[in-house]
């Protein structure tokens, strides 16, 4: 996906509940609060899910360059 593409899909989500993976396997599971041009997120109201546990966070900043893939959690 173009950069700018996907900078415009992650615009379009903002406030809504998202599911991110990250690339040794964590999951967060929040709602996208903001993003930077290097898809750094922050989400808020956030479960973080791995191998051996899951915890609440108010909030979490995920660093762009550690994601695998992220979705859209929620239908509109």
């Amino acid at each position: 996906m173009e950069e700018s593409k996907a900078l415009n899909f992650i615009s379009g989500i903002v406030g809504r509940l998202i599911g991110v993976i990250l690339k040794d396997g964590t999951i967060y599971c929040g709602k996208l609060k903001s993003f930077d041009i290097h898809t750094n997120m922050v989400l808020e109201n956030c479960e973080e899910i791995n191998q051996e546990k899951r915890r609440k966070l108010n909030e979490v900043f995920i660093v762009g360059r550690n994601v695998e893939s992220c979705w859209l959690a929620e239908k509109k």
